[in-house]
């Protein structure tokens, strides 16, 4: 009981220097601003802790270190409501920039160092605001004051109440122990290598899952290898499955390229064979016949010859051999081989292309073949006793290849459509022959391999006309 009387005695000593202090510092912080000087007044007596101030003034602080003269160099710091405007001011004014209406509080304090430190000096400031305004929140704040002030004091309360309560109980435990305090230190040991050895063990655990872990981090290196590796691999297969795609689109248009202009030919020798069977034919009628027929023979020659190349070949792309060629044998040589069909069906094929032409640098394989399907389609949608004409001329840049007929006609509604691949479009052929819709687009396709265009045009029951444009190629 004794020594919990000196300890309630210390307590209060406590308390007691903690309220004389905060006295002590609270008279001396009104003492830390001598003066605020603002316009052409000055104040100094800050008793109530607030001075009216009007828009637009500069405020002008002025300190007074005379408490801290034999302590050290004193230092300030401002703050406007609760903002640090100033931190570690030395020198003993200190000017604040015309405010706005409003309230607000001014706080300084002085302080030396980290040894010596005083409480803040508070001047609330009513810029252009009656005092009257803040007389309700003056209060309230008093009041707030108080509240805080009588809880610390009950926390202090109960903290007291707790120590005494605990001193009692420990006094008690210690007067009904017969358990020798050797004893506690031998549990204290045997507990403290207990947990040595429990700290052995696992140490020898996070040795043994470092160790997992290790292999499992080479092991994840591998698996990411492999999945690098794999990825690689299907990139690649991805490549050649495009790669094989092409070729094969290639092969296909190039088949159907060769079939189709292996059928022109090939229709061209059924339609003269049919001729000799037929008509009584003079001599000379069966020598234009023969001739046709060796022409459209060496023309298929031509192309399974082609065709043997290109397939040959590790790809599949169509090779063109440009070469110094005579324009006026191919034509010749397209309207040999038509002149039969044409024959057959009664229409005039006419050939007037001009004879005073230069040779120029083409492939003449691949002309022959966009020619012949011009013709053939013309022959085919022409009606009997109707013209089909072959025109050739130049000018000084290029040479235009010209092949116009008296046939059905196409509308221009479907003009454009007449290049597309696989077109069918609503002209029926006069001789009901058939039509696979590749001819034109193999024109097209000649014709740009050579740099050149083709224009057409048409008009229902009129007829249709075809123009190739080459450039002349030095």
């Amino acid at each position: 009981m004794q020594n919990l009387n000196i300890n309630i005695k210390r307590i209060s000593i406590v308390l007691y220097f903690l309220f004389v202090s905060t006295n002590i510092w609270g008279a001396i912080s009104q003492t830390i601003i001598e003066r605020i000087d603002y316009g052409k007044n000055s104040v100094t007596n800050f008793s109530e802790g607030k001075i009216s101030v009007a828009v637009n003034q500069k405020l002008k602080i002025f300190f007074n270190s005379e408490n801290f003269e034999d302590k050290g160099i004193v230092l300030y710091r401002i703050f406007l409501n609760d903002k640090n405007i100033a931190d570690s001011l030395s020198t003993n004014t200190f000017e604040i920039n015309p405010l706005l209406k409003g309230i607000y509080k001014l706080k300084v304090q002085a302080f030396i160092g980290n040894e010596y430190e005083a409480v803040p000096a508070e001047v609330i400031l009513y810029v252009d605001v009656p005092f009257e305004t803040e007389k309700q929140i003056a209060a309230e704040n008093n009041y707030s004051i108080i509240e805080i002030v009588f809880a610390s004091l009950s926390l202090i309360l109960l903290l007291f109440v707790v120590v005494l309560l605990v001193k009692l109980k420990s006094k008690n435990s210690i007067q009904q122990t017969n358990t020798p305090i050797t004893n506690e230190i031998d549990e204290l040991k045997s507990a403290l290598a207990n947990f040595k050895l429990e700290i052995g063990r696992k140490n020898n655990e996070i040795k043994h899952y470092k160790k997992i872990i290790n292999e499992l981090n080479k092991t994840i290196e591998k698996l990411e290898d492999a999945n690098v590796s794999l990825i690689e691999q299907k990139e690649s297969l991805t490549a050649k499955k495009v790669q094989l795609e092409d070729l094969q689109k290639q092969k296909d248009e190039i088949l159907a390229i060769k079939f189709h202009d292996i059928k022109n030919p090939a229709n061209a020798i059924h339609g003269l064979v049919e001729l000799l069977e037929s008509y009584d034919l003079t001599a000379t009628e069966q020598q234009e016949i023969m001739e046709s027929i060796v022409a459209s023979s060496e023309n298929i020659v031509e192309l399974v010859q082609s065709i043997s190349e290109t397939f040959a070949k590790e790809n599949f792309d169509d090779e063109y051999i440009f070469e110094m060629s005579s324009l006026q044998d191919i034509v010749d040589t397209v309207i040999t081989i038509n002149s039969a069909y044409a024959k057959k069906k009664k229409i005039r094929l006419i050939n007037n292309s001009s004879k005073s032409l230069p040779k120029f640098k083409l492939d003449p394989l691949k002309l022959k073949e966009a020619i012949d399907n011009l013709v053939n389609n013309s022959i085919k949608y022409s009606p009997a006793e109707t013209d089909v004409s072959i025109r050739t001329f130049m000018t000084e840049k290029n040479f235009y290849i010209e092949i116009s007929d008296n046939g059905v006609g196409i509308s221009e509604k479907e003009l454009p459509l007449i290049f597309e691949k696989g077109a069918k479009l609503s002209p029926k052929p006069t001789g009901n022959e058939k039509s696979s819709g590749l001819g034109m687009w193999i024109v097209k396709k000649i014709v740009q391999s050579h740099r050149g265009k083709i224009e057409a045009k048409s008009k229902i029951g009129i007829g249709s006309s075809f123009t190739i444009e080459l450039p002349i190629i030095n």
